[in-house]
């Protein structure tokens, strides 16, 4: 399952300007599995990146098809499975509305998993630190959350 989620931080850039969410930040693609499990956190990229393109840029569909991940609307054209959007002035059918509501039931697994990702407050607050700052903090973010302590201690010999 895909989601971008949009991270805090930065300076107001033009590039790091989200136009949807109308506030700086960055844009990290999240996978997680139908458990919820966290298990791919993309480098961040400015927050003005489409999540078409950031998907795109991150090289998972060479390893992966599309239509294995179910997404939100902003995946729409992928292949992957996303509700379907509503036409304006157009309800959405009978058989559309169910279909959304299957869909959003595996989707807020993925929906929880970002929340308790931006526990972490740079991730969910904007902050004024510098671009490259804000990119280091969020890679060590994502290097803590897929740390593994060793299966065995490890004690150095006498």
């Amino acid at each position: 399952m895909a989601r971008s989620c949009r991270a805090g931080g930065g300076r107001t850039l033009e590039t790091l300007y989200s136009g949807k969410h109308h506030r700086a930040g960055n844009n990290l693609q999240v996978l997680t599995d139908q458990a919820g499990e966290i298990f791919y956190i993309s480098e961040p990229l400015p927050g003005s990146t489409h999540d078409i393109t950031a998907i795109r840029n991150t090289g998972l569909f060479e390893y992966m098809q599309p239509w294995h991940c179910t997404a939100n609307k902003g995946y729409v054209g992928l292949g992957c499975d996303t509700p379907f959007k509503r036409r304006p002035g157009k309800p959405l059918l009978g058989w559309q509305k169910r279909f959304n509501k299957g869909i959003n039931q595996i989707r807020y697994v993925v929906e929880r998993s970002i929340a308790h990702l931006k526990t972490w407050r740079i991730l969910s607050t904007p902050s004024r630190l510098p671009q490259p700052t804000t990119i280091r903090a969020i890679n060590v973010i994502r290097k803590i959350m897929f740390y593994q302590p060793p299966a065995e201690p490890c004690f150095p010999s006498n």
